[in-house]
């Protein structure tokens, strides 16, 4: 950002103020990713046990992936497609095979 003010300052073609229909998409992008998502995540986390919770938190970068390949018709590069690989292959060695055992009610002295 700091590149492309400087290079804008030096040509003289530096405008800062955004036209109506960019601050119309910024104000929807901000309002949608921003703010509704956060509030969804911020009411669930206190319902949610914190394995859940951690799980489902860290698929965010993948399903952004995901969503950019499936809505906007982005190609995911190879390094991409690795780390979102790397995501579920923590998720399944995390999760696989793992039950939680209940826990022995003490005896009572008597």
């Amino acid at each position: 950002a700091f590149g492309c003010a400087a290079i804008g300052a030096a040509i003289g073609d530096l405008d800062l103020t955004p036209s109506w229909s960019a601050t119309g998409w910024l104000i929807l992008l901000a309002l949608s990713s921003q703010v509704l998502g956060w509030l969804l995540i911020s009411t669930s986390l206190p319902r949610l046990p914190a394995v859940v919770t951690s799980i489902l938190l860290t698929l965010q970068p993948v399903c952004s992936v995901i969503f950019a390949a499936l809505i906007i018709d982005e190609s995911p590069s190879l390094l991409q497609l690795a780390g979102a690989g790397c995501i579920l292959a923590g998720l399944v060695t995390a999760t696989v095979g793992r039950r939680a055992v209940p826990a022995a009610e003490p005896e009572l002295a008597g």
